[in-house]
């Protein structure tokens, strides 16, 4: 992981569970706790310094880290994130397995992405092999959970991808059903026939896809290469919030669509530009000049800290 995705120590919101509620329905402060775990997750370089004491201001304890790197052969993977446990009166021994999301510097969560396989395929090959790389670990940690306590799987961006694809591989060889799946800004996971099966064990109706505003990651790999979503959708949007009020979509869904998505980003660049309203960035000096005036719209939107930010009715922390 590197400094484009981690965040300083103080900028961890003490208050991050304060509303987490374990429920297989769909619930803003679960999902917002969330969030911040899979934000925790790009962290896992600096785990002693960072994961440690953020997850003991929680109340959360570290089960295990996720870090696995292959760096020669083909494919390149790098799939990193953390197991951790809640024990208190809200869920008692509930375990959060949070993936990291794609980093811009690493070679190998690109090769992930970009991985697709054959046309002939069930699901995305890179997304398989991330998981493929971490399973032998992570199979042995949910082993060991208690079978009647909740288990959540949850990532941003590439993470989201991958709890998704942990979470069914987790059903089909270990017998356990996820409490819930909050994939935040995730891509395209597999083909129609996965998304079904998905859909029909009953992971479809708990999994959240979580989407924000214009962001592009959620309409790739585009539906006419074949793959399909699977879960609900969940959506504001740009620039609002993630409310109680909002409605998650029906487990069909396959929005949001890769051509108008496009679409309504060059718009939406054409209308900052004529009138100079460039959403804020909590990032200072050359990166946060660059977030906030260079990336495009779709790319701005999916961002970790516009995520955060539309999980809170205040302003952007220091980060």
């Amino acid at each position: 992981m590197s400094f484009l995705v981690e965040i300083p120590l103080d900028a961890y919101r003490d208050d991050a569970f304060a509303a987490f509620s374990a429920k297989a329905d769909f619930d803003v402060g679960t999902a917002r706790a969330l969030m911040w775990m899979s934000q925790l997750a790009y962290e896992v370089r600096d785990a002693r310094h960072k994961v440690g004491p953020v997850l003991q201001r929680w109340g959360l304890q570290r089960h295990m880290l996720i870090s696995k790197e292959r760096i020669s052969g083909f494919p390149l993977t790098s799939t990193h994130g953390i197991v951790a446990r809640m024990t208190g009166k809200q869920a008692p021994d509930a375990t959060l397995i949070s993936f990291a999301g794609t980093d811009p510097l690493a070679l190998a969560n690109w090769i992930t992405n970009l991985h697709l396989g054959p046309r002939a395929r069930d699901m995305h090959y890179g997304f398989r092999g991330a998981i493929d790389a971490v399973w032998p670990a992570l199979s042995a940690a949910l082993e060991d959970v208690d079978r009647q306590a909740p288990v959540y799987f949850t990532g941003h961006s590439l993470g989201g991808a991958l709890a998704i694809t942990a979470a069914e591989r987790a059903l089909r060889e270990l017998g356990l059903m996820a409490a819930g799946v909050y994939a935040f800004g995730a891509p395209r996971v597999g083909a129609a026939a996965f998304a079904e099966a998905y859909n029909a064990s009953g992971l479809g109706a708990r999994t959240y896809r979580v989407v924000h505003g214009l962001d592009i990651i959620p309409t790739v790999p585009p539906s006419r290469f074949g793959f399909r979503h699977a879960g609900r959708m969940i959506v504001c949007p740009r620039g609002a919030y993630f409310g109680p009020d909002l409605v998650p979509s029906a487990i069909d869904c396959d929005d949001p669509p890769f051509a108008e998505t496009v679409r309504n980003g060059y718009r939406q660049r054409w209308r900052d530009l004529l009138t100079g309203s460039f959403p804020a960035s909590s990032r200072k000096g050359w990166l946060g000049w660059y977030q906030r005036y260079i990336l495009p719209p779709t790319i701005v939107d999916h961002l970790p800290e516009r995520y955060r930010k539309a999980f809170e009715r205040a302003d952007l922390p220091a980060e």
